[in-house]
């Protein structure tokens, strides 16, 4: 299916794929139509960051920011301290700060 009829499909689809755990399936439907921001938030949605990253890159570079910051959020979130030092720092003694 190609112009809006791959998108009304890709956007009906998609969804449940995702609900079924087919997050590469759903990614590589989006991409399919051309929909490559809401295939990097499929990965991102799995955790799948370095499929998410690969996408922005060969796809929509102005997206790598968006996934690095996505990235950093969720480890923030998970108080994952370790892992954010490798990415941001400051981002990581902060997080430190803040659990004591």
């Amino acid at each position: 299916l190609e112009g809006e009829d791959g998108f009304a499909a890709a956007r009906t689809i998609c969804p449940r794929l995702i609900e079924m755990k087919q997050h590469s399936l759903a990614a590589q439907t989006y991409l399919a139509v051309d929909l490559t921001k809401e295939a990097i938030d499929t990965f991102i949605s799995a955790e799948e960051w370095g499929k998410a990253k690969k996408v922005a890159r060969e796809f929509e570079p102005g997206l790598e920011v968006y996934v690095e910051e996505r990235y950093k959020e969720s480890l923030r979130r998970q108080g994952r301290a370790d892992q954010l030092a490798d990415v941001d720092i400051i981002s990581a003694l902060d997080l430190l700060c803040e659990q004591g």
